[in-house]
């Protein structure tokens, strides 16, 4: 394997603040592992690379963001919990501001301070949200911005806690203080979708360049679900045409992607029961999501993203012509 040294990574448009190459190779390696989730051994192994990265630069900033990084995204320990840990991230920190770091490798370290302030009680939150204890995940969740702000967790909870609430008006004004902001893909158009009886405006408009780039990515099924969404919405008849096509033909050579597998009986009939719905056909989409409906959990997202195909199969069920059908609704 060719490990790229500092004139490597200079010429490949990303420029690393070391004069160390044998650092440089070791960010490489271990950046490498990572992105593969596998450990080489003929490298190291992931630890074993971070180990001979602190060593060959100890204040190299990108070394420190990624080995710190790597492990409080482990989920195993915080810098509540680990005071080892916590100095680490200060550390880091306070090396970054006397070094002339590049903007990005500034954002990479400003990135890993935030996930470490906010994340213990952002994730909490999140998680209780997802097992409907909403008032405790509310109080934590808050908790955590008062800390940090911009904190991504508590965001995100406090949006879902809204949606499902109900409270749809103080969800959308979140995604207009946080979310916009930070160009977020898959939330965004569950959340239009899911506020009954609310304008959105022009927010369709808005995230519709964001998720029309990723239209033929097919990575996953509940991204799928919600680019469509946002091509729905901003009427872009074009694009929405071309993902369910381009989604089709993933479906009929699958191989061993199981989102492609799963495409033909769960993401198609999802996909086609959005644009049903859309184009003012609720017993079709009834039609297309009844048989699903204990499938669609196989998408991934969380309660409150998927629980937009619940509504609107509640919703076709209720505007159907079918007498049978309507008691779906109950």
């Amino acid at each position: 394997m060719s490990l790229r040294d500092c004139q490597a990574w200079k010429d490949a448009g990303l420029p690393l603040s070391t004069t160390s190459n044998e650092a440089c190779k070791l960010f490489d390696a271990t950046l490498t592992q990572y992105v593969k989730w596998k450990n080489d051994k003929s490298l190291g192994g992931i630890e074993g690379c971070l180990a001979k990265l602190r060593a060959a630069d100890p204040s190299f900033a990108m070394g420190l963001a990624i080995s710190n990084g790597l492990v409080l995204m482990g989920t195993g320990t915080s810098v509540k919990l680990d005071k080892d840990l916590d100095l680490a991230v200060k550390t880091m920190v306070g090396l970054s501001q006397t070094q002339t770091l590049t903007p990005r490798e500034q954002l990479h370290v400003s990135a890993v301070e935030m996930f470490a302030k906010g994340y213990v009680k952002g994730i909490y939150a999140f998680g209780l949200m997802e097992t409907n204890f909403y008032d405790q995940a509310e109080k934590l969740a808050k908790e955590a911005l008062s800390a940090e702000p911009t904190d991504a967790w508590s965001v995100h909870t406090m949006a879902h806690i809204h949606e499902m609430r109900g409270e749809y008006e103080a969800a959308l004004t979140i995604y207009d203080n946080h979310c916009k902001a930070y160009c977020c893909l898959t939330p965004s158009p569950g959340l239009f979708f899911l506020s009954p009886g609310v304008s959105v405006g022009q927010r369709w408009q808005a995230v519709l360049p964001v998720t029309k780039k990723h239209t033929r990515d097919h990575t996953l099924l509940f991204n799928d679900a919600h680019f469509l969404m946002a091509s729905l919405g901003a009427r872009d008849l074009q694009t929405t045409q071309e993902l369910l096509t381009t989604l089709q033909e993933a479906s009929k050579s699958p191989e061993e992607n199981c989102q492609h597998q799963l495409a033909k009986d769960v993401g198609l009939p999802l996909c086609q029961a959005l644009v049903e719905a859309e184009n003012g056909n609720p017993d079709r989409a009834l039609e297309l999501l009844l048989p699903i409906r204990y499938q669609i959990v196989q998408i991934g997202g969380s309660n409150a993203q998927r629980d937009v195909f619940n509504q609107l199969l509640i919703h076709a069920a209720i505007t159907c012509t079918s007498s049978v059908h309507k008691n779906v609704a109950r």
